[in-house]
């Protein structure tokens, strides 16, 4: 349930950054900039000063924000070939 959230907190965020973003042209920046969260701190934070459970949380948002980066680039990488 934890890893859910965290991949629903992520995919809205990614999807209300690109739909700012689209306003000023930008819609790329404004993804990356709602989406993507450096996570390594509430990670370690969540273990040293919570429980070990509490950092599932963002090492999930981790997972997922890493998913879909990936999944962005691989078809940005596809489009670019395609053209070629």
């Amino acid at each position: 349930m934890i890893a859910l959230a965290a991949l629903l907190c992520c995919g809205a965020q990614f999807f209300i950054g690109k739909n700012l973003g689209q306003v000023w042209g930008e819609r790329i920046s404004g993804g990356q900039a709602l989406g993507q969260k450096n996570t390594i701190l509430a990670i370690w934070m969540a273990h040293a000063y919570l429980q070990p459970l509490a950092a599932v949380g963002p090492g999930a948002y981790m997972l997922w924000q890493n998913l879909i980066n990936s999944w962005q680039l691989w078809k940005k990488r596809r489009r670019d070939s395609s053209h070629h």
